[in-house]
């Protein structure tokens, strides 16, 4: 087992259903995803999602963040 591979999660990803104007918390979310996708130490990123449609929201945001 690498180095890389012990450190890992699964991030619940929960976006509110009503948000035009992300503020204060979903922005603090955002900002976290973006910051641990392009931090982490592992090889994968993991998400745990209550439909396709927020799963795909979760891997944009994941992406745009390099």
């Amino acid at each position: 087992m690498t180095e890389r591979a012990r450190h890992n999660a699964a991030i619940l990803y929960r976006p509110d259903a009503i948000s035009d104007r992300p503020m204060g918390r979903q922005v603090a979310e955002e900002g976290f995803l973006r910051g641990y996708a392009r931090h982490a130490v592992a090889d994968s990123l993991y998400c745990c999602a209550a439909s396709p449609e927020d799963a795909g929201r979760f891997a944009a945001i994941a992406a745009t963040a390099g």
